[in-house]
């Protein structure tokens, strides 16, 4: 049995890309509001609800 090393490498890959993404996760409670801005130009402003913010190419911030 080969291990083929690049289907190693495309796993390893998918599995970096899907922990960035679910560490980027924001979830607003009624009584908060996020606002993520950064890419686009328009913010994203999350008031009781969820949404995904990128690492690194966006900033959260919180009103209360």
């Amino acid at each position: 049995m080969e291990i083929n090393i690049g289907i190693i490498v495309i796993v390893v890959l998918v599995i970096a890309v899907l922990a960035i993404l679910a560490s980027g996760y924001v979830k607003a409670s009624p009584n908060k509001a996020y606002i993520i801005s950064g890419i686009k130009r328009e913010p994203k402003v999350l008031i009781g609800r969820a949404g995904i913010k990128i690492p690194f190419l966006e900033k959260k911030d919180e009103l209360i």
